[in-house]
């Protein structure tokens, strides 16, 4: 019985083999012709697409990095007891509030979690965020 099963076994795979082999190797037998290139002298802003806005040439991708345009001392300042770890995600008990800048090239949000089992004292998140966000805004680009 052992012996049946192990050329059961042998046979299956040399089938899987065989069938990989098949369907991985290039058709051989088909003849290809050249590709022709044409021209359409279409133009290429197509008033059919689906763009609805224009496409605007950006010369600074990031107009602002947080980590690079707000300087350590200002961050050391604000004390590091109301960054959250990244670990500390997995926790039900975090809540978040955002407060939003509108600049000329889109938004920055600014979110402040806390988590009202670990923060001694309790956090008011909106006064908090908001007195946050007055301190780093003139470092914000607008």
């Amino acid at each position: 019985m052992a012996t049946r099963l192990r050329l059961f076994a042998v046979l299956c795979a040399l089938v899987t083999a065989v069938v990989m082999v098949w369907q991985s190797s290039p058709a051989s037998l088909t003849v290809r012709r050249g590709v022709q290139l044409r021209s359409t002298a279409a133009p290429m802003d197509d008033p059919s697409t689906t763009l609805k806005s224009p496409v605007i040439a950006l010369t600074d991708q990031s107009p602002f990095d947080p980590c690079t345009d707000i300087p350590i001392d200002v961050i050391r300042r604000l004390g590091w007891s109301w960054v959250m770890k990244p670990t500390d995600w997995d926790n039900r008990w975090w809540f978040s509030c955002m407060v939003m800048f509108k600049t000329s090239y889109g938004v920055i949000q600014q979110s402040l979690f806390f988590s009202p089992i670990y923060s001694n004292p309790d956090v008011d998140c909106p006064a908090e965020n908001m007195m946050r966000a007055q301190q780093l805004t003139p470092y914000y680009k607008f």
